[in-house]
C-alpha cells in the first residue's frame, strides 16, 4: 500500500530535498523528509561523470535532486542530483 501512495506523491521531474544515508561505490541510498527511501546511482551525482560517490556526498548530507523514476515493487524512487544542477 506505502508504494502505490508514493507514486501518487512524487511525478518524474519533481525537484526534492533528500538526506543521504548510505555510500556504496555504485551509488547512495536517501531518504526524503516523509521518510521515502529513494537511491541516486552513481553517474547521476555529478555533471563531471562517473565520480566516486564518497568523493562527492557523505552521509547526512542533504541534497537537491531530480526525480528520474518512480517505483517498480520493491524498489525505491530514482533520483538524479546531476539534473537538479
Amino acid at each position: 500500500m506505502e508504494k502505490s501512495k508514493e507514486i501518487a506523491t512524487y511525478r518524474v521531474g519533481q525537484r526534492i530535498s533528500a538526506t543521504v544515508e548510505r555510500v556504496f561505490p555504485f551509488g547512495v541510498f536517501v531518504r526524503l523528509a516523509d521518510g521515502t527511501k529513494a537511491y541516486v546511482r552513481r553517474r547521476e551525482l555529478t555533471q563531471e561523470g562517473s565520480l566516486a560517490p564518497a568523493g562527492v556526498v557523505s552521509v547526512e548530507q542533504v541534497i537537491q535532486a531530480v526525480i528520474i523514476a518512480l517505483p517498480e515493487p520493491g524498489q525505491s524512487l530514482e533520483l538524479s542530483v546531476r539534473r537538479a544542477e
